[in-house]
């Protein structure tokens, strides 16, 4: 099964479909319309049934289109799109992108464009298209600037499809894992549960089974926990076929069953559990069951028109005839059926398998020529695409052949073919049966560790009952635990009063100081309006010229004073490099100096608001100080700010200027200026880190402290 449904078993999870509410609340009545279309599909799309969700998306689009909405015409053909890839129409979605991309970013819709671009990219990558790298790459870039965790995550994703359909493992492997770090980041229980599905599938394909097994069984907990019924059904296909790669039919019969209780009607999985089941009752010689399931799957398969498994069935049928061999009556309608579909199947190996399953067919029926016609069509396809199974199966029939017609000459060349073939087979089989050894032996060792855990916990209760009868003999000092405890909870109960008192004051200190600040503001707009009027009504025009000169400075020490305090007061967490740009590049204006005078550069991260106002504070007040007493004659003014992440969780900014430094030591200063230990203060009590002095071309002050909040920021 493994390689025959490969490209079904690789399910596109790119993306949930956008996360941005499809309509305004606000919109004209045929609205309401394609909300109960949105509606009625997305029950089916929430279990993951994408063939009955199709109708009611397409029928949401032409709504839109009718109407001539863009806006509205975008975010639905965007849900469609996605339909289309989870349907693996991938000629479908590129055909949309060519018009759909450019129509978003006309719109000014950057979410939908970022969303369409990842489909996009989706799609390249499941159809193997060269260009698909570069999309991706892009489609990472638009992530970051879009700051989604999970817009992230699906660009990754989109990459370890790519890599795997051009089989570089390892690399999907890596593109696998940075894709459920940031689905874990979004919170996305689902999309780990993928995540970890997918590692297990790759660690399949590398051979490393048990650990396979392990991240298989750790996406199963995810699921189960969270009630993701597709996903979860989708976890057990994949450990059943883990196991029927180890040849445990048993194991890996229990867990397709298991995983029929959780696929969704007429879905894609519950076909490919079914094709499991058929091909494990046919191990197990249960002929009857295997050709039930055989049927069940090939059903759905043709109800939903994917014609490599349908292919795959008919030719599981037509095996199953072989074994049974009852005259092979009913060969011929299967074969019928399979040559009628071979022109819609892509999947050469599959074709290849079937073109085997009729040579051996006609073989039975002692038509050696016919035989050989059917499996030259076969050998440049097996040889071409390095099936050695396939390779050695050929090699036998082919022999067969050429015995029944009795041409000793090519018999003995495909003997000899065929038995170097098989032997090479037998040696990549006898590699493959030492990792299964070893396999079995990390599940016997663990039932061992498990027999173990028992005998402990055995051992514990024993245990248990001895400290039992050790409590016994405590209740007497239980008044005393008592008392204590009481005592305990009085000293929380003050305690927590207390902090309560505290915490209250503090958040009347901090009312008051914001009272302050917006009236320290409407002062000085009053001012700023008073002196403005008094400039206006100047009769003398040096005077006028001198007062609106004023009024100008007052304007920039009113956007100032905005700036450091009551801009802040809506923000929890603000972006240091725009604020501290803003901030300084004023304090320049207001001090009558270019704004190229300021240099500000760093790390683009977020602190927490309070933190920032006495960041702001420090900086305005050394600032002012370095315009104050740093300028020399002759030598232009040069401040410059700068940031840095010493670890993970301090940052440190450093002011340096180009003047003369302090003329005296810092402890001599701290002696005579009152605002220095104000400052020293604000550094060393509010933000709990540290202020220090030093001379390197001019004045140097360094602020360290460890931030509250310290984020990452993703700016576009």
């Amino acid at each position: 099964m493994g390689k025959f449904t490969y490209r079904v078993l690789i399910l596109i999870f790119a993306t949930a479909g956008p996360s941005y509410a499809l309509l305004p609340s606000s919109q004209p009545t045929y609205v309401d319309s394609v909300r109960t279309l949105f509606q009625q599909g997305k029950v089916y799309k929430d279990y993951e049934n994408w063939e009955r969700t199709l109708p009611y998306f397409q029928k949401m689009t032409q709504i839109a289109e009718a109407h001539q909405d863009t806006s509205y015409i975008v975010r639905c053909n965007v849900q469609l799109s996605y339909i289309y890839l989870e349907l693996e129409m991938y000629d479908s979605v590129l055909a949309q992108m060519e018009y759909l991309m450019p129509m978003a970013e006309a719109a000014h819709d950057s979410v939908s464009y970022w969303r369409a671009q990842t489909i996009y990219s989706g799609a390249l990558a499941q159809a193997s298209k060269e260009e698909a790298l570069l999309e991706i790459e892009r489609g990472k870039l638009n992530a970051r600037k879009a700051g989604s965790m999970g817009t992230i995550a699906d660009a990754f994703n989109n990459e370890y499809l790519y890599l795997m359909e051009i089989g570089e493992l390892q690399k999907a492997l890596s593109a696998s894992d940075s894709a459920s770090y940031y689905y874990n980041l979004a919170n996305n229980p689902k999309r780990v549960a993928i995540g970890a599905l997918n590692r297990g599938n790759i660690l399949r394909e590398l051979g490393q089974y048990e650990t396979a097994l392990a991240s298989l069984h750790e996406a199963l907990s995810i699921a189960e926990q969270d009630s993701l019924l597709f996903t979860a059904a989708l976890i057990y296909n994949g450990i059943g076929e883990l196991y029927w790669q180890l040849e445990n039919a048993a194991s890996a019969q229990e867990y397709y069953h298991l995983g029929l209780k959780w696929a969704p009607d007429s879905s894609r999985i519950q076909a490919l559990i079914y094709s499991g089941l058929g091909t494990t009752y046919f191990e197990n010689q249960q002929y009857d069951s295997a050709r039930l399931f055989y049927h069940k799957s090939l059903v759905l398969w043709q109800f939903k028109e994917y014609h490599t498994n349908i292919l795959l069935q008919l030719c599981n049928l037509i095996a199953l005839e072989f074994e049974l061999n009852e005259g092979l009556e009913g060969v011929p309608i299967l074969m019928a059926q399979a040559d009628a579909l071979l022109p819609k199947v892509d999947h050469k190996i599959q074709v290849a398998m079937y073109q085997l399953i009729k040579g051996e067919y006609f073989l039975r029926n002692k038509e050696a020529t016919r035989a050989l016609e059917v499996l030259a069509m076969a050998e440049p396809i097996i040889f071409g695409e390095g099936y050695l199974k396939g390779a050695v199966d050929l090699r036998y029939l082919q022999r067969e052949a050429y015995l029944e017609l009795q041409d000793w000459a090519t018999y003995r060349e495909y003997q000899l073919e065929y038995e170097q073939l098989r032997d090479s087979l037998r040696n990549t089989e006898r590699d493959q049966f030492t990792q299964k050894l070893n396999v079995e032996y990390g599940l016997t060792r663990r039932d061992r560790e498990i027999t173990n855990l028992r005998q402990e916990n055995e051992l514990q209760a024993d245990l248990n009952a001895v400290v039992t009868q050790k409590l016994e003999l405590q209740k007497k000092n239980l008044n005393l635990s008592l008392v204590v405890l009481a005592t305990i909870i009085v000293f929380l109960g003050v305690v927590s009063w207390a902090y309560r008192r505290i915490r209250a004051k503090n958040q009347i200190i901090q009312k008051l100081n914001a009272e302050i600040n917006h009236r320290t503001l409407n002062h000085l707009s009053f001012i700023q309006k008073f002196y403005s009027l008094e400039a206006r009504s100047a009769t003398d025009a040096d005077q006028r010229k001198a007062m609106e000169s004023g009024v100008v400075k007052l304007e920039s020490m009113l956007a100032l004073y905005r700036q450091l305090y009551n801009d802040l007061d809506d923000q929890k967490r603000v972006p240091l490099l725009p604020y501290l740009t803003g901030l300084l590049e004023k304090l320049m204006e207001v001090s009558g100096l270019p704004e190229d005078s300021v240099m500000v550069g760093g790390p683009e991260i977020l602190i927490d608001v309070e933190e920032m106002k006495q960041v702001g504070l420090i900086l305005t007040e050394l600032a002012t100080n370095s315009i104050k007493y740093g300028q020399t004659t002759g030598t232009p003014f040069q401040l410059k700010v700068t940031w840095s992440l010493p670890n993970a969780k301090k940052l440190e900014i450093v002011l340096a200027d180009n003047g003369p430094g302090l003329s005296d030591s810092v402890a001599m200063m701290r002696q005579k200026s009152f605002g220095l230990n104000v400052l020293f203060m604000l550094a060393e009590k509010q933000l709990k880190g540290e202020l220090t002095y030093a001379e390197e071309d001019g004045a140097q002050w360094k602020l360290s402290w460890n931030p509250k909040i310290l984020e990452h920021a993703i700016l576009s």
